[in-house]
């Protein structure tokens, strides 16, 4: 393969140093680009097996892929719905560190310790 080079190149600038380290451009990246397009997480190998999973962090927001029961492909924002713990675990369920509210595969709810009887709970 042959190079040829642009001479236009030899003119290019690189962003102002800001650009990598400003929060704010931080944050408007996240909500444009990681908020708005998919996002690769990891390879298919690391999801073998049923219950098999990983985390990820994507756009500064945890993610949890597995594989349910039936061997689909699924992600969940890895935290809990109650009080935003970070859900995990090992198995058929998922489960919050916090209260251990607890989670199946395709992430409906199982259970919730010690809500027993909290009025106008569902």
């Amino acid at each position: 393969m042959d190079f040829s080079f642009d001479p236009r190149l030899a003119a290019a600038e690189t962003l102002p140093s800001i650009a990598y380290a400003d929060p704010s451009l931080a944050a408007l990246e996240r909500g444009r680009i990681f908020g708005s397009t998919w996002q690769w997480v990891g390879v298919l190998d690391q999801l073998e097996g049923v219950g098999s999973r990983f985390q990820a962090t994507v756009g500064g927001e945890p993610v949890l892929v597995l594989r349910d029961e039936t061997t689909q492909l699924r992600a969940f924002s890895a935290v809990c719905r109650h009080r935003a713990g970070r859900v995990g675990g090992e198995g058929k369920t998922l489960k919050c560190g916090y209260h251990g509210w607890t989670y199946d595969l395709e992430g409906h709810l199982l259970g919730t310790p010690e809500f027993e009887g909290v009025e106008g709970f569902d």
